[in-house]
């Protein structure tokens, strides 16, 4: 494994390490806030669902989001993935028994055991029953707010709806 630091993510996207700690000081005005959604390839369906419900706060021009489908073919996959992490403000992990046993769960707790590398919140979604609270996600507050997964609400776009009520909740107490 390669670990890449805030100052390597800068030099690869073209920000100086003094650009960098004035947008990290600086989560307001016209910045976008930065979403990053990860996922085990078995939810991508879930992601998509996510995807259309977000499209209207997208929209807004406030926030870009980032998942690992838009990674070009040919491109790193893993490498402009930590990338998109470190510059991140908001990071969705998708929360199923897929995701667990996936690399991609590893590199959430790699951030939340060093959140100066990766200074984003970490607010996981709950998409399948799973036992999830054992590790260091378990002491983040989850969504949907009931910890119900998405996949049992017997209306999935209900679910959808709190989750991003949240999310646009947050996206503005961050662009204060």
């Amino acid at each position: 494994r390669v670990e890449f630091s805030q100052r390597d993510a800068n030099k690869r996207l073209g920000h100086s390490h003094h650009d960098a700690m004035n947008l990290s000081r600086k989560r307001k005005g016209t910045m976008r806030i930065k979403i990053v959604i990860r996922c085990a390839p078995e939810d991508r369906n879930f992601l998509m669902e996510l995807m259309r419900h977000l499209k209207s706060l997208e929209r807004t021009k406030c926030v870009s989001i980032f998942h690992d489908g838009k990674i070009q073919t040919g491109e790193c996959s893993h490498y402009n993935m930590r990338i998109h992490m470190l510059q991140a403000h908001i990071i969705l992990p998708l929360i199923s028994s897929y995701f667990i046993a996936s690399d991609a769960h590893l590199e959430i707790e790699q951030a939340l055991l060093y959140p100066k590398r990766v200074p984003a919140r970490i607010i996981p979604i709950i998409v399948r029953a799973v036992d999830w609270q054992t590790g260091p996600l378990g002491a983040l507050k989850a969504l949907p707010e009931n910890n119900t997964p998405v996949r049992q609400w017997s209306d999935r776009d209900s679910a959808w709806v709190d989750i991003v009520r949240h999310i646009r909740a947050i996206v503005a107490e961050l662009a204060d």
